[in-house]
């Protein structure tokens, strides 16, 4: 036996049979990484560095939202907060309950009316700063907000006013914020504005949050992306009872949009503003004066992507970087159809009714018709969303408003038409929209 030719042929097989095998594998699997790579910049639009950086955003916000759970936890017992009235009866639908004694009891027909929709979404994570935060206490007092709106005819101009004040405490600008601060107090804001300082859009829009929720109104962050990943613009949306909407207010720019008379949300913005603009239906109204440095240009190209902070207790609730009440899974998106596709941790909401949630809301349920009594009683259960809730009102067939902060109320039925109308009334004496019932009882 030849050893020497043994080994030649050895080697002979260990290089065309084993290690070359190898490195072809080695070859292709580095060829797919770079198409993969390559295939999904294209996909999400990123370039091959952004899509490293954005695609290792996206797998460590699932690990710290592990680390600091408690966080969560702790998120969801401040949302309850505004969940308001008797718990007891959300088991089931109000229609349900309406319906459940139309089948119980002879001679009641239930006719229908807004009070019986489902007008609470059971999942609205958002979290309220309270209008009493010492720091809220100390602006409303310091530039007498209250007094700043008294005289306005109804509560929209009331918030334009309050828009037009803050869009006039300073120029556009990139100044530093107060003392470097990443939350700076909005007094402390609004000072080095009157004193010269400029400031960008976001400033602007958290100070409009702050002041409006100063003076009881709910309001949130809205920021607006031509790509949905850089943050080219951001401004205020407000709550108003009298419109029963959410609507922008942008006091960088000092304008709000309005289409028939209505002012328009951000989700409106997004998905009709093109719309309404070349019908000519999208009306930009001023609020205050521009600002020296910023001419007004076309906005709806920034509204292509938008997405809300589903916070606005920053300066108070401060979160660790990371934390899952707060950053990318505490902010819901949405964007025009034609946006494509983009590498996110944020949370994709379509539906209006969800993304604009409602406020100061009102379902009414019924809990049970006693016929034992004469003439019957029947007695409702009120169930409601509000952030600065004071008290439920009730008026029963356009009688006097009346409260009752528990949301339980009784009244006997006589043959005839009836009507049960409630609202919410706000700590700060705001009445809410008016939810209705109707019913007919022989």
């Amino acid at each position: 036996m030849n050893i020497n030719t043994d080994n030649k042929k050895m080697r002979h097989y260990y290089k065309y049979f084993i290690c070359k095998p190898k490195w072809k594998t080695f070859i292709a699997g580095l060829f797919a990484i770079v198409f993969l790579w390559l295939g999904s910049s294209h996909y999400f639009h990123l370039t091959p560095i952004q899509l490293a950086k954005q695609g290792s955003r996206v797998i460590i916000v699932p690990v710290f939202a592990k680390l600091y759970a408690e966080d969560k936890k702790s998120a969801e017992l401040l949302r309850q907060n505004s969940w308001i009235g008797e718990s007891n009866v959300i088991s089931s639908s109000s229609l349900e309950s309406w319906k459940h004694i139309e089948a119980q009891v002879p001679g009641f027909r239930f006719l229908g009316g807004n009070g019986s929709n489902e007008n609470i979404q059971r999942d609205i994570p958002f979290i309220y700063e309270s209008m009493n935060a010492q720091y809220l206490v100390e602006l409303r007092e310091h530039y007498q907000l209250d007094q700043l709106i008294m005289e306005a005819p109804d509560e929209y101009h009331a918030m334009l006013r309050l828009g037009a004040w803050v869009g006039t405490r300073w120029d556009h600008g990139i100044d530093p914020v107060p003392q470097g601060i990443t939350i700076p107090h909005p007094l402390d804001i609004i000072q080095a504005g009157e004193n010269g300082s400029k400031f960008w859009c976001e400033v602007a829009a958290k100070v409009t949050v702050n002041a409006a929720t100063a003076l009881g109104w709910p309001a949130r962050l809205v920021t607006a992306s031509r790509d949905g990943y850089t943050w080219e613009h951001a401004l205020a949306e407000l709550w108003s009872n009298q419109h029963r909407k959410w609507f922008v207010m942008d006091t960088d720019f000092n304008i709000v949009y309005e289409a028939n008379g209505i002012p328009l949300s951000a989700f409106e913005l997004c998905h009709n503003g093109l719309e309404l603009q070349k019908t000519k239906q999208l009306y930009t109204r001023e609020i205050a004066p521009p600002k020296p440095s910023l001419p007004l240009i076309d906005l709806l190209p920034f509204y292509r992507y938008i997405h809300i902070d589903l916070r606005n207790d920053w300066y108070s609730r401060r979160l660790r970087r990371g934390s899952p009440a707060g950053g990318d899974l505490a902010t819901w998106w949405t964007a025009r159809p034609s946006f494509g596709n983009i590498l996110t941790a944020k949370i994709r909401v379509d539906h209006q009714k969800k993304f604009d949630w409602p406020v100061n809301s009102v379902n009414i349920y019924a809990r049970s018709l006693d016929s034992s009594q004469n003439p019957p009683l029947l007695n409702i259960g009120l169930f409601g969303y509000s952030p600065f809730f004071k008290t439920f009102q009730i008026s029963v067939d356009d009688r006097t408003w009346h409260d009752t902060k528990s949301g339980h109320d009784s009244f006997h039925l006589l043959p005839g038409k009836h009507s049960v109308k409630a609202r919410v009334m706000t700590m700060t004496e705001q009445a809410g929209p008016v939810y209705e019932i109707q019913f007919q009882f022989f």
